[in-house]
């Protein structure tokens, strides 16, 4: 399976390091996962997810957003990229991959309504994680 990370972009520590980890162990036990995509933020969620991949010899794909190649389409351009990439990157000939988008929710996501419609209309579970609560 691979799956997105997003979301989180003011969190760290040890707290919020143990919720990334429990959440991406917990499907990873269910369902393996075979690529951590990510928008390659040096910090937050994002962060904690793929170092947690690295720990565990997960493949990781970051997609930065080119802002001064795109402009301010360029979160939305990223979005897609990195949902075709989930769908598509060692697919079955023919088909699609398992995939699942994991949004790490903080009280400063903003820009994260725009890939969960993306992932929705591609039929990508999306599974919110609300930092918020899990950390209290």
């Amino acid at each position: 399976m691979n799956i997105i990370v997003c979301g989180g972009r003011i969190v760290s520590g040890d707290g919020f390091r143990q919720i990334v980890a429990k959440t991406l162990l917990s499907i990873h036990t269910s369902t393996p996962i075979d690529t951590l995509i990510d928008s390659g933020a040096s910090h937050g969620a994002v962060y904690l997810a793929r170092e947690w991949a690295r720990v565990h010899n997960i493949q990781t794909k970051s997609f930065p957003a080119l802002l001064g190649r795109h402009g301010s389409h360029c979160g939305h351009m990223r979005n897609q990229k990195m949902i075709d990439y989930a769908l598509h990157h060692n697919a079955p000939k023919g088909g699609q991959n398992h995939t699942m988008l994991v949004i790490f929710k903080d009280k400063h996501g903003r820009g994260t309504k725009d890939i969960i419609k993306q992932a929705k209309q591609a039929n990508i579970l999306v599974w919110v994680v609300d930092l918020e609560s899990e950390a209290s």
